[in-house]
């Protein structure tokens, strides 16, 4: 027997997203999003349906384990890697796959990348 289900992942905006690729815009609606960023606010909140066998993919318990640190808060990659014992090079590889699927977004701040945790919840529906 095959059971149907949808897969739906509601998840904040990025910057990306908000302000288009180049970033534009003013730089008050930039300052006033990194502060809702900051602040874990969900004004901006959108719904998004995933396949099943993606979503498989991303509860892999080493992905589920970096998001679990993002969302506890880091300040780069690096400190990121330190916290869960593996390698940078890794650890951004699965980070780029977190990003894809716009659970994360990876913000560059000077020299360092830091990682911001964009899914609020993920619900599975029959």
């Amino acid at each position: 027997m095959i059971i149907a289900m949808k897969v739906v992942v509601r998840r904040r905006l990025s910057l990306v997203e908000l302000l288009g690729e180049e970033g534009g815009g003013a730089p008050y609606i930039r300052q006033a999003y990194e502060e809702y960023e900051e602040d874990g606010e969900s004004y901006f909140l959108v719904e998004e349906e995933l396949d099943p066998q993606v979503l498989r993919r991303l509860l892999a318990p080493h992905l589920v384990r970096l998001l679990e640190e993002i969302s506890r808060g880091v300040k780069s990659i690096t400190e990121l890697a330190n916290r869960v014992n593996r390698s940078v090079p890794n650890v951004y590889k699965n980070l780029v796959v977190l990003e894809k699927y716009k659970l994360i977004s990876l913000r560059r701040e000077g020299r360092y990348v830091k990682p911001i945790k964009l899914v609020e919840e993920i619900l599975i529906l029959p």
